[in-house]
C-alpha cells in the first residue's frame, strides 16, 4: 500500500440506478515499526524559589479592574505567576458580577543540579513510556526492544517498537456532477 492511495471509496456503480456517492469510512491496519531516543543528562537545571512573595490585589467589578494594593519591592526578572478569583457574594451560590483579584509572583533562580545514573535511568524509562503511549495510543503493541547506554554524561535509551495501527487517512475530495436535461 502506497501512501495516498485510495483503498476505501465511498463510490458504488449499479447498473440500475448509476453511480451513488456515499461516506466510506473504515481501518486500514498495518504492522508498523517506530524508533524512539531518550537522553536524560545527569547535570541539569532546576528553580530554586527565593522564598519572597509579591502580590497585586484588585477588585473586578463587572470586568473592570480597580486596583487595591501591590507589595512593594523588585520581584526579579524570571518569576512564576498564580492568578486567584474570589467571588465577593454574601449569600452562598449566587455570583455577583464583583471579584478579588489576587497576582502572586514568587521569584526564582536557576541552579545547577546533579542527578545519579539509577535516577536519570528511571527519568528516562518514564519520558520514553510517555512518548511511545502519546504517539502511539491507538495500536496494538507487538514488540518493544530498548537499548540502554549508561555513559559520563547522562543515560541514553533508543526504543524500537513494533505494533499494529491504524495508518488510514482520510481523502477528500470533489464530485462534479453534470446537468443533464
Amino acid at each position: 500500500v502506497g501512501k495516498g492511495e485510495i483503498l476505501i471509496a465511498g463510490v458504488y456503480d449499479s447498473a440500475a440506478t448509476g453511480f451513488r456517492f456515499t461516506r466510506a469510512s473504515g481501518k486500514v491496519l498495518a504492522r508498523t515499526v517506530h524508533t524512539f531516543t531518550v537522553e536524560i543528562p545527569y547535570e541539569y537545571e532546576k528553580k530554586v524559589y527565593t522564598g519572597e512573595v509579591f502580590e497585586k490585589k484588585s477588585l473586578n467589578f463587572f470586568n473592570f479592574p480597580i486596583k487595591l494594593c501591590e507589595s512593594t519591592g523588585n520581584c526579579g526578572t524570571v518569576y512564576d505567576t498564580i492568578y486567584i478569583v474570589e467571588n465577593c457574594s454574601p449569600v452562598a451560590g449566587a455570583e455577583l458580577p464583583l471579584e478579588i483579584c489576587t497576582e502572586r509572583y514568587l521569584p526564582y533562580r536557576m541552579q545547577t543540579a546533579y542527578r545519579d545514573p539509577e535516577a536519570a535511568l528511571v527519568l528516562a524509562y518514564r519520558e520514553l513510556s510517555e512518548q511511545i503511549a502519546d504517539t502511539l495510543s491507538d495500536g496494538e503493541l507487538l514488540e518493544k526492544r530498548i537499548y540502554t547506554e549508561i555513559g559520563e554524561s547522562g543515560v541514553v535509551l533508543r526504543a524500537e517498537v513494533i505494533c499494529i495501527a491504524d495508518i488510514a487517512a482520510v481523502q477528500e475530495f470533489e464530485i462534479d456532477i453534470k446537468n443533464k436535461g
